[in-house]
Order: C-alpha cells, then sequence, then structure tokens
C-alpha cells in the first residue's frame, strides 16, 4: 500500500511541475483497498483538496474476519462453525505472516491455494491498518459507506474516521440498499444484468444513483 501512495504522489508532483501556473484543486477517488492508500498519500501531501472514499476497510484483519464471518452467516453456519471459522483464518493469517514463501506456508499446514506473487502481496498487506494514517490526513473526505456491505464493516469504518478525523474535514454518508461496490440494486444480484447493462446502456445505469447525486453534490460544494 505504500508503493500504491508513493505512485499516486508521483502523479501529483508531475502534474505540479507540468502545470505549474493552472488554476485547479486536486482531488483523489478511491474505493475499497483504497481505503489503504489514500490516507497515506493525504498524510504525506498537503497539495490535497480532498478525497471521495467508497466503502474503504480499516484494519486488514479485522475486515478479513468480517467478510469470512458474513459469508458463513449466509450459508446457515452454526456458532460453533463461525467460531472454528474465525479460529481458522487467525491461524492461516499468522502462518503467511510467519513464512517467507508459499511454500514453507503450505509446508507448515497453510490451507490457502494462491499463486506465489499473490501470497506475497497477502503478507504485505496483513498488518495494515488505517488508524493512524488518518489522524495525520490533510484536507476534507466524504466517506461513502455501504449500507448492505458484505465485505467490509461499515460501522467500525464509520467509528474509526469519526473519531480521528477532524469534524471540520470529514463528511460521511451512508448509501442505503447497496451492498460494497455501490452497484444499482435493481442489477445487484445478476451478473447477466451487470453485464447487459455495462454494453448497452450508460455507464451510470451501473451504479446506484444515491451514490453518483452524493458524489456529485459533495464535489460541487467543495467548488462553491
Amino acid at each position: 500500500m505504500t508503493d500504491r501512495a508513493n505512485e499516486v504522489t508521483e502523479v501529483i508532483d508531475w502534474v505540479h511541475k507540468a502545470y505549474p501556473n493552472a488554476n485547479y484543486r486536486i482531488g483523489l477517488w478511491g474505493a475499497s483497498q483504497a481505503g489503504w492508500v489514500i490516507p497515506k498519500v493525504m498524510k504525506q501531501e498537503n497539495k490535497i483538496s480532498f478525497a471521495l472514499l467508497a466503502a474503504p476497510a480499516i484494519n486488514v484483519m479485522r475486515q478479513g474476519i468480517y467478510y469470512n464471518v458474513w459469508q458463513a452467516k449466509k450459508s446457515g453456519a452454526t456458532n460453533q462453525e463461525i467460531n472454528r471459522i474465525k479460529r481458522n483464518f487467525i491461524n492461516d493469517s499468522y502462518l503467511i505472516q510467519k513464512y517467507n514463501t508459499y511454500q514453507e506456508y503450505k509446508m507448515h499446514g497453510g490451507s490457502e491455494k494462491i499463486s506465489a506473487d499473490r501470497y506475497r502481496f497477502v503478507r504485505k498487506l496483513l498488518n495494515e491498518d488505517a488508524t493512524a494514517d488518518l489522524s495525520q490526513v490533510h484536507g476534507k473526505i466524504g466517506l461513502v459507506l455501504a449500507a448492505k456491505d458484505k465485505n467490509v464493516d461499515s460501522v467500525e469504518t464509520k467509528n474509526v474516521y469519526s473519531k480521528v478525523i477532524d469534524a471540520k474535514q470529514l463528511r460521511i454518508k451512508t448509501i442505503p440498499n447497496v451492498e460494497h461496490r455501490m452497484i444499482n440494486p435493481d442489477i445487484a444480484n445478476s451478473d447477466f444484468l451487470i453485464n447487459l447493462v455495462g454494453v448497452i446502456l450508460p455507464k451510470y445505469y451501473l451504479i446506484d444513483k444515491n451514490y453518483l447525486d452524493y458524489c456529485e453534490t459533495f464535489v460541487s460544494q467543495l467548488s462553491s
């Protein structure tokens, strides 16, 4: 995530050098994993006016537990089974943190079937937590949460952002009836409809109207 943040900062530096006399303000938009990238950028870079963050998580481990528990509940798992799934996730994460290579991880009981490249990525990611970076951000943040998010604990995200970011910098909006990707709920549960809409209709039909309207309002108010 630090590498990704550095890439964003490099682009911002290029903009300033390429257009030194332009009258503009820089804003960032990001979703999901960008919740670990954008706060790093906004901590380092005081030239950013604002950021819109859609459904960001706070802590990788807690997000992983939340996702696995949600999936287990959806499949009708008992409390005992859910507790076992949580233990297995934590134990497997410990193995990933402990062993440098995927081969070592599998030799010592690792259960995930992933590529070696993916293993290295997950290993670097497991300790990510956005809290400290969020407490040092410059600029305003529009936090957009999904009321029915299956991937990210929207309640935790809202609580952490509210706690560590000055209220003058932060605006929070929870969009009803949408899941993690902010897709139009009328088509969100059908891959066929999602693909059909993406091919034959303007792309904004893919996204929930309330989400798009809020993003437009947030940016417009900053510009007024």
